[in-house]
């Protein structure tokens, strides 16, 4: 990247046209070190501070699972909120029949390490899903699915590969 290239993406975030990521690339967690966990978010805090801006969330895409210690090294680097979207297609536990739709705060017992962590529907994989894109009668099929699962909030976010992250709010009359 020239220099160019380099003033016109920090201009980018600057303005909020490019949003920074505070998780490096998709890790498999279970793999680092702690070392290399705390290095996973080293990259983002350091362009953020040439941005002049702060990232406190985080995001991860097609991972199965995530250890305590990225709680740890999230905490280090600031990171607040977590959105992790686990490959729908694979044999993974039980970790959206757990926490799919639900917003978790997860806590360390120091009580200093606190991320709220959300996954979205469907995962990673929502737009597989979607052969004729985000329509009305998705929106209104995914609403009635909140309703069947007695969400108890009145917004949610979706997002997959290829699509954008989006707030979503639905009435229940």
């Amino acid at each position: 990247m020239n220099k160019q290239q380099q003033q016109d993406f920090i201009a980018a975030v600057k303005d909020g046209g490019v949003a920074l990521n505070g998780m490096y690339v998709n890790t498999l967690t279970g793999l680092c070190r702690p070392e290399e966990l705390l290095q996973l978010f080293h990259r983002s805090s350091e362009v953020a501070d040439l941005a002049g801006t702060k990232i406190d969330a985080a995001m991860i895409s097609d991972v199965p699972g995530y250890t305590w210690g990225t709680v740890t090294a999230m905490a280090q680097a600031g990171i607040k909120y977590f959105s992790a979207a686990p490959n729908y297609f694979e044999p993974i536990g039980d970790i959206l029949v757990q926490w799919e739709d639900k917003p978790v705060l997860l806590g360390k017992p120091s009580g200093k390490e606190k991320l709220l962590v959300w996954i979205p529907y469907k995962g990673y994989a929502l737009s597989h899903g979607m052969p004729e894109g985000l329509n009305k009668k998705f929106v209104a099929d995914y609403i009635a699915e909140l309703k069947r699962k007695k969400l108890h909030y009145d917004i949610t976010y979706i997002g997959g590969a290829g699509m954008e992250i989006m707030l979503c709010r639905y009435d229940d009359q």
